[in-house]
């Protein structure tokens, strides 16, 4: 992270800690919150939201940078460096809440998306046995389904005329040769004619002109390969079948999330096209091999398939509550407890307290992340009671109060993801402006358009390595880069806007949180549209505080809600009720 955005983060943190002691003191009316306020007035001083170290007794402007001084308290707190007291009141208005570490099982919930396939095994090639013209086709189109001995072509074939005129010859000594005879016969046979066929030729004498081809399996047609009149020679393919009796739905999974995926693990999913119904159905295989283009393994299922309604190219997204292979118990915390800077991890301790509530900070080990949870290896215990909201606030407060904070340690100074390199800002700007054009071909429902923007996209993800970054950032950085490849391929490779719109998704969740970690220089505005996928919801950034909906384009334009703003300022909205959105 280059020093401007350290500067950036720095200076916003402070101002949001100093609204909040600002609203502690002025909000609320009539005459009890004005005798609050004179009752704060003793214990309040002054500092700067900019420069924490100016500190006086009456209000005023800053010397060094002319901001209006903020009040803040003053006295009475605890004198541990790692410690911070706030008052029921502060509590309240900074929305603050604990809950007790519990030990649980580490369970995580994955989305998985994938895709319905034929089953590999029930594939059939039907092929010519025997080489010669395709005089008639019995079946004409792809989708046709076909049973097992159904005949499906018919071929003039000069050779197998030739074989059964030397059978005719050779009845003729079946007396003296009968051995001729069965070669004769055997030698129609491996040209698939049937011994009925050979019977009803030795009892008329007539040569068939043409053979008929029949399956040798039953399934749908899902290629044909031949045209009337053509010339084929024997083991010539003429069509490929599929039996969709049963089959499979193969998923990606990223490499991150392969220790979680086990053999017999089931997983619950839907359809697009089949609203309403869900399926569930058990992992049988783990593709041994990484996609080392996308960094996904796949792991398949199968089911069986009546009426076939499950087609083949269906996009399916899957739900899979995984236990870690290792079978790793810890102390679960919600995620929102945990501040992560990319060397350490911090959660705030509740402590006991003479005036107020009091919190230690306190770093933690955390195993793998549980979806909305973390895994708490090291510096917690059952039963102790930890802040579970409002933790950013809480660290921001401290950081102001000159405490140690997850910026602060000791006298080593802020601490974030790690450095990222001088290269890092200008190529993480120049995959902002790639999504931010993608976004608009999106807005504008060009399918064409969306695919050349997400490879121009792509293209500017694979040259943007982690070279040069420290390795707690380069790591991260790896891990959301190879997510961002995938979603991007994807786009970049379909036609359907709406499959389009539903990478994008997954794209802009990733974006959305690298800008956060290694911070922005130019403002982005985090948008959020409550109605998309099914009243889901979903993330987009946009450059501009308008909305322009990329997941409905003009069908819902206006669809959708500011809910951050990144960059030169921070700020929080609430949402809209999604009956007021449009």
């Amino acid at each position: 992270m280059n020093t401007t955005a350290k500067k950036l983060i720095t200076w916003a943190i402070p101002l949001v800690v100093g609204l909040v002691l600002g609203a502690l003191l002025f909000r609320g009316g009539g005459s009890n919150g004005q005798g609050q306020a004179q009752g704060a007035a003793a214990d309040t001083e002054y500092t700067c939201s900019m420069h924490p170290q100016i500190r006086q007794q009456e209000p005023g402007k800053c010397p060094l940078c002319g901001m209006d001084l903020i009040p803040v308290m003053k006295g009475g707190g605890s004198s541990e460096p790692d410690v911070i007291t706030m008052s029921a009141t502060a509590i309240a208005l900074a929305q603050i809440t604990t809950a007790r570490v519990e030990e649980a099982g580490a369970i995580r919930n994955l989305r998985l998306n994938g895709r319905v396939e034929a089953d590999e095994r029930k594939r059939y090639i039907q092929s010519a046995h025997v080489a010669g013209r395709v005089e008639r086709l019995y079946v004409t189109f792809e989708g046709q389904y076909v049973n097992a001995g159904q005949a499906i072509a018919a071929l003039y074939a000069p050779a197998l005329v030739t074989a059964q005129e030397e059978l005719l010859e050779a009845l003729k000594y079946k007396e003296s040769n009968p051995a001729l005879v069965d070669a004769a016969r055997q030698k129609l046979s491996q040209w698939r004619m049937t011994n009925k066929q050979i019977q009803e030729l030795e009892s008329s004498g007539t040569v068939l002109r043409s053979i008929n081809i029949t399956a040798d399996a039953g399934g749908f047609i899902t290629r044909r390969m031949v045209t009337l009149g053509d010339y084929v020679e024997q083991g010539a393919p003429l069509y490929e079948l599929a039996d969709l009796s049963t089959v499979w739905v193969v998923f990606d999974v990223y490499e991150a999330d392969m220790p979680w995926i086990r053999t017999g693990d089931a997983i619950e999913f839907t359809v697009q096209s089949l609203p309403g119904q869900s399926y569930k159905a058990k992992v049988n295989y783990i593709n041994p091999l990484l996609d080392e283009g996308r960094r996904v393994a796949s792991v398949r299922t199968e089911l069986a398939n009546p009426g076939g309604r499950l087609k083949p190219g269906m996009f399916a997204t899957g739900n899979l509550d995984a236990r870690l292979a290792t079978g790793a118990h810890g102390l679960v915390v919600p995620r929102s407890a945990v501040l992560w800077t990319g060397e350490r991890s911090v959660v705030y301790v509740k402590v006991p307290s003479e005036e107020g509530a009091a919190f230690r900070l306190r770093e933690v080990v955390l195993g793998p992340a549980l979806g909305d949870a973390w895994l708490v290896t090291e510096g917690l215990e059952a039963g102790e009671e930890i802040v579970v909201s409002g933790t950013f606030t809480l660290d921001a407060a401290a950081e102001l109060e000159g405490k140690l904070s997850m910026m602060q340690r000791g006298s080593s100074g802020a601490k974030f993801i790690g450095k990222a390199g001088a290269e890092f800002p200008e190529n993480l700007e120049a995959i902002t402006q790639a999504y931010i054009t993608l976004k608009d071909h999106l807005v504008a429902t060009d399918a064409a358009k969306s695919k050349s923007a997400a490879a121009t996209l792509l293209e500017k993800l694979k040259s943007a390595s982690g070279k040069g970054m420290e390795k707690a950032a380069a790591e991260w950085w790896e891990l959301a880069r190879s997510k961002m490849m995938t979603h991007a391929t994807r786009i970049s490779t379909t036609g359907d806007v709406e499959e389009q719109r539903r990478w994008f998704d997954l794209l802009s969740n990733e974006l959305i949180a690298t800008e956060k970690a290694f911070g922005t220089e130019r403002m982005l505005y985090v948008q959020y549209c409550p109605m998309a996928f099914d009243d889901r919801g979903a993330y987009w950034m946009s450059t501009e505080e308008r909305i322009l909906n990329p997941y409905f384009g003009d069908k819902m334009l206006r669809c959708g809600t500011v809910e951050e703003v990144l960059g030169k300022t921070t700020e929080q909205r609430p949402r809209a009720p999604q009956g007021h959105v449009h």
